[in-house]
Protein backbone atom coordinates (compact mmCIF):
# COMPACT_ATOMS: atom_id res chain seq x y z
CA UNK A 1 0.00 0.00 0.00
CA UNK A 2 1.27 3.56 -0.73
CA UNK A 3 1.77 5.65 1.96
CA UNK A 4 0.25 9.40 1.65
CA UNK A 5 -0.20 12.85 3.50
CA UNK A 6 -2.55 14.34 5.24
CA UNK A 7 -2.55 17.63 6.68
CA UNK A 8 -4.88 18.57 9.14
CA UNK A 9 -5.13 22.27 7.78
CA UNK A 10 -4.47 25.73 9.89
CA UNK A 11 -7.21 26.14 12.42
CA UNK A 12 -6.83 30.34 11.74
CA UNK A 13 -7.88 29.83 8.22
CA UNK A 14 -11.53 30.66 7.85
CA UNK A 15 -13.26 28.18 5.62
CA UNK A 16 -16.37 28.95 3.77
CA UNK A 17 -18.48 26.27 4.18
CA UNK A 18 -22.41 26.16 4.39
CA UNK A 19 -24.25 25.27 7.63
CA UNK A 20 -25.73 21.83 6.81
CA UNK A 21 -29.51 21.10 8.59
CA UNK A 22 -30.16 17.55 9.92
CA UNK A 23 -33.71 18.31 10.13
CA UNK A 24 -34.18 17.75 6.08
CA UNK A 25 -32.88 14.34 6.06
CA UNK A 26 -36.37 11.95 6.19
CA UNK A 27 -35.55 9.10 8.29
CA UNK A 28 -36.93 7.88 11.84
CA UNK A 29 -33.38 7.28 12.97
CA UNK A 30 -29.68 8.35 12.15
CA UNK A 31 -26.96 6.11 12.21
CA UNK A 32 -23.59 8.47 12.88
CA UNK A 33 -20.09 5.84 12.45
CA UNK A 34 -17.60 5.94 15.68
CA UNK A 35 -14.17 5.73 14.62
CA UNK A 36 -11.19 6.92 16.54
CA UNK A 37 -10.44 10.56 16.33
CA UNK A 38 -7.65 10.38 13.10
CA UNK A 39 -9.26 8.35 10.95
CA UNK A 40 -12.28 9.99 10.23
CA UNK A 41 -12.98 12.92 7.86
CA UNK A 42 -13.46 16.69 9.00
CA UNK A 43 -13.96 19.83 6.78
CA UNK A 44 -10.96 21.70 6.32
CA UNK A 45 -8.51 18.47 5.94
CA UNK A 46 -6.44 18.48 3.56
CA UNK A 47 -5.24 15.61 0.65
CA UNK A 48 -2.55 15.67 -1.64
CA UNK A 49 -4.82 14.23 -4.60
CA UNK A 50 -7.88 12.55 -5.43
CA UNK A 51 -6.79 9.07 -5.22
CA UNK A 52 -5.33 10.18 -1.61
CA UNK A 53 -9.01 10.98 -0.19
CA UNK A 54 -10.35 7.90 -2.25
CA UNK A 55 -8.11 5.81 -0.11
CA UNK A 56 -8.89 7.90 2.76
CA UNK A 57 -12.57 7.72 2.43
CA UNK A 58 -12.81 4.18 1.89
CA UNK A 59 -10.91 2.94 4.34
CA UNK A 60 -13.03 4.65 6.70
CA UNK A 61 -16.13 3.48 4.93
CA UNK A 62 -14.77 0.04 5.44
CA UNK A 63 -14.44 0.31 9.37
CA UNK A 64 -17.77 1.77 9.44
CA UNK A 65 -19.23 -0.56 6.95
CA UNK A 66 -20.95 0.88 4.36
CA UNK A 67 -19.76 1.27 1.12
CA UNK A 68 -18.70 4.18 -1.28
CA UNK A 69 -19.92 5.32 -4.46
CA UNK A 70 -17.98 8.18 -6.22
CA UNK A 71 -20.41 11.13 -7.47
CA UNK A 72 -19.50 14.13 -9.46
CA UNK A 73 -17.33 16.23 -10.49
CA UNK A 74 -16.76 19.45 -11.69
CA UNK A 75 -13.70 20.57 -14.00
CA UNK A 76 -12.32 23.79 -14.80
CA UNK A 77 -10.03 23.78 -17.88
CA UNK A 78 -10.43 20.03 -17.97
CA UNK A 79 -8.58 20.03 -14.75
CA UNK A 80 -11.20 18.25 -11.92
CA UNK A 81 -11.61 21.63 -8.77
CA UNK A 82 -14.60 19.60 -7.14
CA UNK A 83 -15.22 15.61 -6.40
CA UNK A 84 -17.85 14.26 -4.43
CA UNK A 85 -17.96 10.67 -2.64
CA UNK A 86 -21.06 9.46 -0.98
CA UNK A 87 -22.37 6.45 0.73
CA UNK A 88 -23.78 3.74 -2.01
CA UNK A 89 -27.18 3.64 -0.74
CA UNK A 90 -27.29 7.31 -1.31
CA UNK A 91 -30.42 8.76 -4.13
CA UNK A 92 -33.75 6.82 -4.87
CA UNK A 93 -33.87 4.37 -7.16
CA UNK A 94 -34.63 5.18 -10.97
CA UNK A 95 -38.14 3.70 -12.31
CA UNK A 96 -37.78 3.45 -15.90
CA UNK A 97 -41.01 2.46 -18.59
CA UNK A 98 -40.14 0.08 -20.39
CA UNK A 99 -42.39 -2.30 -22.77
CA UNK A 100 -40.37 -5.71 -21.54
CA UNK A 101 -39.96 -7.07 -17.96
CA UNK A 102 -36.95 -6.27 -16.34
CA UNK A 103 -35.80 -8.76 -13.44
CA UNK A 104 -36.40 -7.70 -10.01
CA UNK A 105 -33.51 -7.08 -8.22
CA UNK A 106 -32.56 -5.92 -4.44
CA UNK A 107 -33.54 -2.65 -3.91
CA UNK A 108 -29.91 -0.74 -3.18
CA UNK A 109 -31.16 3.10 -2.98
CA UNK A 110 -32.46 4.34 0.52
CA UNK A 111 -32.22 7.84 -0.53
CA UNK A 112 -29.28 8.56 2.16
CA UNK A 113 -27.43 11.88 2.79
CA UNK A 114 -24.10 11.07 3.55
CA UNK A 115 -21.29 12.29 1.70
CA UNK A 116 -17.71 14.20 1.24
CA UNK A 117 -17.27 16.60 -0.97
CA UNK A 118 -12.93 17.71 -1.71
CA UNK A 119 -12.02 21.27 -3.41
CA UNK A 120 -8.81 21.69 -5.28
CA UNK A 121 -7.48 24.93 -3.11
CA UNK A 122 -3.67 25.41 -4.97
CA UNK A 123 -1.75 22.05 -4.95
CA UNK A 124 -3.92 19.99 -2.79
CA UNK A 125 -7.82 18.77 -2.31
CA UNK A 126 -9.89 20.36 0.66
CA UNK A 127 -12.79 18.87 2.52
CA UNK A 128 -15.80 21.42 2.26
CA UNK A 129 -18.76 19.37 2.78
CA UNK A 130 -18.61 16.25 5.54
CA UNK A 131 -22.51 14.85 6.11
CA UNK A 132 -21.73 12.00 8.53
CA UNK A 133 -25.35 10.55 9.71
CA UNK A 134 -26.58 7.46 7.43
CA UNK A 135 -30.21 6.24 7.57
CA UNK A 136 -29.66 2.87 7.37
CA UNK A 137 -27.46 0.48 9.46
CA UNK A 138 -24.14 -0.58 8.86
CA UNK A 139 -22.42 -3.83 6.98
CA UNK A 140 -21.36 -6.46 9.90
CA UNK A 141 -17.19 -6.79 10.34
CA UNK A 142 -17.74 -9.75 8.78
CA UNK A 143 -19.83 -8.92 5.87
CA UNK A 144 -18.12 -5.48 4.78
CA UNK A 145 -15.65 -6.88 2.15
CA UNK A 146 -18.87 -8.29 0.06
CA UNK A 147 -19.89 -4.46 -0.46
CA UNK A 148 -19.31 -3.08 -3.75
CA UNK A 149 -16.32 -0.58 -2.85
CA UNK A 150 -14.60 -3.14 -1.11
CA UNK A 151 -14.52 -5.91 -3.31
CA UNK A 152 -10.92 -6.71 -4.71
CA UNK A 153 -9.08 -9.26 -5.07
CA UNK A 154 -5.58 -9.03 -5.05
CA UNK A 155 -2.83 -10.09 -8.03
CA UNK A 156 -1.53 -12.73 -6.07
CA UNK A 157 -5.10 -13.69 -5.17
CA UNK A 158 -6.13 -13.82 -8.58
CA UNK A 159 -2.89 -15.74 -10.39
CA UNK A 160 -3.69 -18.91 -7.22
CA UNK A 161 -7.44 -18.81 -8.05
CA UNK A 162 -6.19 -19.12 -11.83
CA UNK A 163 -4.09 -21.78 -11.18
CA UNK A 164 -6.56 -23.94 -9.07
CA UNK A 165 -9.05 -23.80 -12.21
CA UNK A 166 -6.38 -24.79 -14.43
CA UNK A 167 -6.44 -27.77 -11.98
CA UNK A 168 -9.92 -28.23 -11.95
CA UNK A 169 -10.45 -27.24 -8.58
CA UNK A 170 -14.47 -26.27 -7.90
CA UNK A 171 -14.95 -22.88 -7.29
CA UNK A 172 -16.70 -23.39 -3.61
CA UNK A 173 -13.05 -24.70 -2.78
CA UNK A 174 -10.91 -22.20 -4.19
CA UNK A 175 -13.21 -19.73 -2.17
CA UNK A 176 -12.56 -21.79 0.97
CA UNK A 177 -8.81 -21.67 0.13
CA UNK A 178 -8.52 -17.73 -0.21
CA UNK A 179 -10.87 -17.29 2.84
CA UNK A 180 -13.13 -14.87 1.12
Amino acid sequence: MEDFEVELGDESEELQTQPIDLSSINSKSLYIPTVMHGHQPFVGQEFDSLDNVHYFYNNYARQEGFSVRIGGSHKKDNVIVRKEYMCSKEGEKIVRNSKQPKRRRGLTREGCNAKLAVVKSGAKFRVTVFIEPHNHSFSTPGKVQLLPSHRHVSLAQRSLAQTMSDANIPTCQQMSVLEL
